[in-house]
């Protein structure tokens, strides 16, 4: 049985994955052809029919679109030398704004008292935990209740291919009564449903916000009181 394989320049690493799955699978003729539609009408095979509507990309979003707080995660990991303890923050209010399809804004505030402990749900010990996290050792959320995200700037990042990052996000991170800008790659796109959905993986450094404790720049002779500096959050937004 004869089998061709046809891409394009771009794609000839996904043809030869391709043609490997085929020979794995029996077939003994396999071919690639480089040029596309070109090269396979050049080489004498027959076309079928033609594409007679270009693929949808979606709607192009203009004006506000509010957070879905059901689908919407932040989760949060912190660690030290050899632990790390991994949860969730409640997410209290969000919305981006679009201009022609591009992010252009947004502002999100996170809720600091609700802050749960996933790897010690159902442990006595994850009490104590977020006690400590609220308490003034941390976050002092009796009077800095909430954190909050400005988004300043979306920059799409060149030559993105799907399911990479595709957005140089900007903004300002409002953190236990401080302000400062940080930045970091996100993956956006637009689901089935016409909602925009996004994806970031982001680190900072904690003590920037006065969030000092157990960290090795401002005490000594920790031991097992040490916490690392990086606190690293996982954010999953979609709009309504």
């Amino acid at each position: 049985m004869g089998v061709c394989v046809y891409g394009h320049d771009a794609g000839t690493r996904e043809a030869r994955m391709a043609a490997e799955k085929l020979v794995r699978a029996g077939y003994r003729r396999v071919s690639e052809l480089r040029e596309g539609v070109a090269g396979w009408e050049s080489a004498g095979f027959a076309v079928e029919g033609t594409l007679a509507v270009a693929p949808s990309r979606g709607p192009v979003l203009n004006g506000k679109r509010e957070a879905d707080l059901t689908e919407s995660r932040v989760r949060w990991i912190g660690r030290n030398l050899l632990n790390s303890h991994w949860g969730t923050i409640g997410l209290k209010s969000g919305f981006l704004t679009f201009e022609a399809g591009r992010l252009s804004g947004g502002e999100f505030v996170l809720d600091m008292n609700a802050i749960e402990c996933s790897d010690l749900r159902g442990d006595r010990l994850h009490d104590v935990l977020i006690a400590h996290l609220i308490s003034h050792d941390f976050f002092d959320t009796e009077i800095y209740p909430e954190a909050r995200f400005q988004l300043i700037s979306a920059i799409p990042v060149a030559e993105a291919t799907v399911g990479s990052p595709d957005l140089r996000i900007s903004g300002e991170l409002t953190l236990k009564g401080q302000t400062r800008p940080i930045e970091f790659d996100g993956v956006s796109g637009i689901d089935t449903e016409g909602r925009f959905g996004a994806q970031a993986v982001l680190s900072f450094d904690r003590t920037l916000w006065h969030v000092l404790y157990g960290s090795g720049k401002f005490f000594r002779n920790l031991g097992g009181h040490l916490v690392n500096d990086a606190i690293e959050v996982q954010v999953r937004l979609v709009t309504r």
